[in-house]
């Protein structure tokens, strides 16, 4: 999905697993990591 935002949309951009941890942490998550899915899928985890 990342490149299909890079390359279809004119203004495309991707945030990256650390982007999200960092909003996470300024957001008051004590505990944040990113988690590997099946295939080149990631998901974000905060505990708050």
């Amino acid at each position: 999905m990342s490149l299909n935002m890079l390359i279809e949309t004119p203004g495309g951009f991707d945030y990256s697993g650390s982007d999200c941890l960092g909003w996470m942490k300024e957001a008051g998550f004590r505990e944040t990591r990113v988690e590997h899915l099946a295939g080149p899928d990631s998901m974000a985890v905060g505990i708050k």
